[in-house]
């Protein structure tokens, strides 16, 4: 809490049609300004107690400046905690009115749930295996967390989607804390398909976008467990559109 009152005391956010500008802190106090320009990727963020009081946290990714502290500080919070209709304001602002919120999702690969189950689950085995060896029987309560694995996966897959319109790409994850990626297509670099041994299994394919140095203090740009053929057919479609 003390941390929170030094860093964003005074918090201010400001712009107008070519830059956002920020002002917080008490003991030490940090002015900064973005170009909008500079803004590759977005991250809106909401935790189990911002669920319950309907609250978010917003953040960009900033391509680096010509200074040396402009390259390093490539991660801006816009708004640390903030409602709905503040995120939203902020983000049209910076994007095409009505690109947020996005009210259309598509789904994952039928079978993604298993793909995010299977690996915790096998992990669990030789760890319940060495707690046996230590502790006996007791160890077998390790077991437990499978059915917590099993509804956690089947939850994440529900709840995770991703929407493109030619231009805005979004993907959202997560359940208990969810977050939400998106940028604008204009702003990515390149668009590329990656398969695992288990995703060619399950016939599934993830696909990354990447933008100029955005993605080093948040999860990629990426929307993982995928049919194959989709993929592929977005993969194309975003490169089309990066090549004009």
């Amino acid at each position: 809490i003390v941390q929170a009152l030094l860093h964003y005391h005074g918090f201010t956010l400001s712009g107008n049609q070519h830059r956002l500008s920020i002002q917080r802190g008490l003991l030490n106090r940090f002015n900064g300004s973005l170009p909008r320009t500079r803004i590759q990727a977005w991250t809106v963020r909401q935790g189990w107690l911002q669920r319950r009081f309907q609250r978010y946290g917003l953040s960009v990714d900033a391509a680096a400046g010509k200074t040396k502290s402009e390259a390093l500080d490539s991660n801006w919070q816009l708004a640390p905690i903030a409602d709905a209709e503040s995120v939203t304001r902020i983000a049209e602002h910076v994007l095409p009115p009505g690109s947020w919120p996005i009210i259309e999702w598509n789904p994952l690969h039928p079978k993604a749930w298993q793909r995010e189950f299977k690996k915790p689950a096998l992990l669990l085995l030789p760890a319940t295996a060495l707690c046996v060896y230590a502790a006996g029987p007791y160890g077998l309560l390790l077991l437990l967390g499978i059915p917590w694995l099993y509804l956690k996966s089947k939850l994440w897959a529900k709840h995770a989607g991703y929407s493109f319109n030619g231009a805005l790409f979004a993907v959202r994850e997560g359940w208990i804390g969810k977050h939400w990626r998106f940028a604008e297509t204009a702003k990515v670099q390149a668009a590329y398909i990656k398969q695992s041994p288990f995703d060619r299994r399950y016939g599934m394919a993830s696909v990354f976008l990447d933008t100029v140095n955005a993605g080093n203090f948040e999860p990629p740009l990426a929307v993982r467990y995928l049919p194959v053929q989709e993929a592929q057919a977005l993969q194309r479609e975003i490169s089309a559109i990066i090549a004009r």
